[in-house]
């Protein structure tokens, strides 16, 4: 059981090779993003979830969201179990007991990946800087590409940009979260966030994202 995007064709070779060794039928039902998350606590509720079921899962996701004790099967003593990431195993436990496995990793962040057949063509290196970043968009601009495809119809996507650079203001400024949640620092009055948002602006109008990126889905 999934939301829509989640399944991968390596995932559905995987349930061909596992129906062949076992002889066990692997369906998969799939829902839309909108609606999973309902879905999928509706199917729990009653009983009647999937064998197997995605989630994006926290630290905290577990035991709050999901009550695994209640919904999942304790794979703790699984061999596979231990070789798993130690930043990994939050995410997938409770109370010390391993409830499941991490299939798409983004402990550490969402990142934009390159086509380095254009960077060579255009005799670019990877940005390090936000100015480099910029450079490297306007020359490939400049060459009648438009730099990043960004998904602005999925409105959850576009969000990233800014968000993801969470840890980061977090490491630069320490207790900047405490502040923010204790109301003694606001977010519009708080610089750093101000200006993260001022430049992904400037991307988005020097055309970086394209002219209708609201419109990708």
């Amino acid at each position: 059981m999934s939301s829509d995007g989640w399944i991968y064709d390596v995932m559905g070779e995987n349930a061909e090779l596992f129906e062949k060794e076992t002889g066990i039928q692997v369906s998969f039902t799939i829902y839309a993003p909108h609606v999973y998350y309902r879905a999928l606590q509706t199917m729990l509720a009653s009983g009647e979830a999937a064998d197997i079921f995605l989630m994006q899962s926290t630290r905290w996701s577990l035991g709050s969201e999901i009550d695994p004790q209640k919904s999942c099967v304790d794979l703790t003593d699984e061999e596979w179990t231990r070789r798993l990431k130690p930043e990994w195993l939050p995410a997938v436990s409770y109370r010390g007991r391993v409830y499941g496995l991490i299939v798409w990793d983004d402990t550490l962040g969402w990142v934009y990946t390159y086509n380095d057949k254009i960077f060579t063509k255009l005799g670019l290196r990877e940005p390090r800087t936000t100015e480099e970043f910029m450079a490297v968009c306007e020359r490939i601009r400049r060459a009648g590409i438009i730099p990043i495809y960004e998904p602005g119809a999925s409105r959850w996507h576009s969000a990233l940009t800014f968000f993801e650079m969470g840890g980061t203001f977090e490491e630069n400024d320490p207790g900047l979260y405490d502040r923010l949640n204790e109301n003694r620092l606001t977010f519009a009055g708080y610089q750093p966030f101000r200006r993260a948002l001022d430049q992904i602006l400037l991307a988005t109008t020097r055309g970086f994202f394209g002219s209708d990126f609201m419109a990708n889905n």
